[in-house]
């Protein structure tokens, strides 16, 4: 049977002042044709970006809804500025584990995440 759950996104940031860079891990749990749009909507409201990383991308388990993890940097935009309503409209939220580890251990937590709320 498959479950019907909500899509979100998560997302976590670090910000340094000099020079203004914002390191982002944005996990994105959607129907698969959806995360590539949401995920472009992101980019293009973040410019400049760099060293854009896609790090997962596998199903839910006992749903139809897949779960992506990227990673980028930005320049000029910062948290307060990121115009959420255009790039998706469910649920956003801030996420203070999902910072980028050592080996996989960022994998690791989000498949644990994503294990406890949908499975």
């Amino acid at each position: 049977m498959v479950r019907q759950v909500c899509p979100e996104i998560r997302f976590s940031v670090i910000s340094t002042p000099n020079p203004e860079e914002h390191s982002w891990n944005i996990l994105i749990i959607n129907r698969k044709r959806r995360i590539e749009g949401i995920w472009q909507k992101f980019q293009e409201a973040m410019q400049p970006i760099d060293e854009i990383k896609d790090l997962a991308l596998e199903p839910v388990p006992n749903t139809k809804l897949h779960y992506s993890l990227s990673s980028c940097v930005t320049y000029k935009t910062n948290l307060k500025d990121v115009p959420w309503g255009r790039i998706y409209q469910g649920p956003i939220a801030r996420d203070l584990e999902l910072f980028t580890r050592k080996n996989d251990a960022l994998l690791d937590y989000v498949k644990k995440y994503v294990e406890r709320r949908f499975g």
